[in-house]
């Protein structure tokens, strides 16, 4: 059974069609999927493109920067496309192991009651956890009264990691 989550995988990439097919089959194979994975070609020489059975998933999308500007500004540009409230990052040369995407989703879940809560703070065994789960992020770009239309109007805005 697959189950929706409300999440989008940015995935920032340059010139890597093989890896990235590796990386967007890691996330269409678990059991719990995000609603989107959002590809950003970081103005690749050779434009990349999606197989037929991804496109038709309806799940996954390329943007395509019209000029190279590093994978930060991407995820920035992914973030403002991005349809839902949260989002989670994965590198084009990277994947996810099978039933992961649901283990991190219900740890995730567990640490934010937790904090709902103000039940104990989290152990260093937790954060050992953590950090081998991998991270989700809220997207705060959505709540923008005015969002930039272009990746360059995106540029100003800064991705800093937690």
């Amino acid at each position: 059974m697959t189950s929706n989550i409300p999440l989008t995988f940015i995935i920032p990439t340059y010139g890597r069609q093989d890896k990235l097919v590796r990386a967007i089959t890691s996330i269409l194979s678990q059991d719990w999927q995000p609603e989107e994975i959002i590809v950003v070609d970081d103005a690749s020489p050779q434009p990349l493109t999606l197989p037929a059975a991804f496109a038709e998933t309806g799940r996954v999308r390329i943007i395509r920067q019209s000029e190279n500007r590093g994978p930060a500004a991407c995820r920035n540009v992914g973030m403002l496309a991005a349809r839902t409230d949260w989002v989670s990052f994965l590198d084009s040369d990277d994947w996810l192991l099978p039933g992961t995407l649901q283990l991190r989703w219900f740890f995730w879940k567990m640490q934010r009651e937790r904090a709902r809560q103000k039940a104990a703070p989290c152990t260093a065994a937790d954060g050992a956890i953590s950090n081998l789960m991998g991270r989700f992020y809220e997207n705060e770009f959505p709540s923008l009264r005015s969002r930039p239309q272009t990746s360059s109007e995106a540029a100003g805005f800064l991705l800093v990691p937690v």
